[in-house]
């Protein structure tokens, strides 16, 4: 987890992996009531802002930053998938407890 409060940002940059190759990153939004923070994707001339509870799924050796953060405090997840499997579900899938 990813704290970024006012002031924080992280420069552009591209992922790296001590042991295996992930395929994508995962950016999940976790916090509301920020301004700026916006996730950018330099190379591809697109910057985000998603909702709490919305992820971007990226490539992993895409180059991205975190925009600075000019009032209140941005909290994200990130992690990374190897493999993914996509499943096609005809019924929700039912939790108990």
């Amino acid at each position: 987890m990813i704290r970024y409060g006012p002031g924080n940002s992280w420069a552009a940059h591209r992922n790296e992996a001590p042991l295996a190759e992930p395929r994508y990153g995962v950016i999940c939004y976790l916090s509301e009531g920020y301004r700026g923070g916006e996730t950018a994707f330099p190379g591809a001339a697109v910057t985000l802002r998603p909702a709490v509870g919305e992820a971007i799924v990226y490539p992993w050796t895409y180059e991205h930053e975190a925009q600075e953060v000019t009032e209140g405090e941005k909290v994200v997840l990130e992690c990374a998938l190897c493999e993914v499997t996509v499943l096609q579900l005809s019924e929700p899938l039912a939790v108990n407890g």
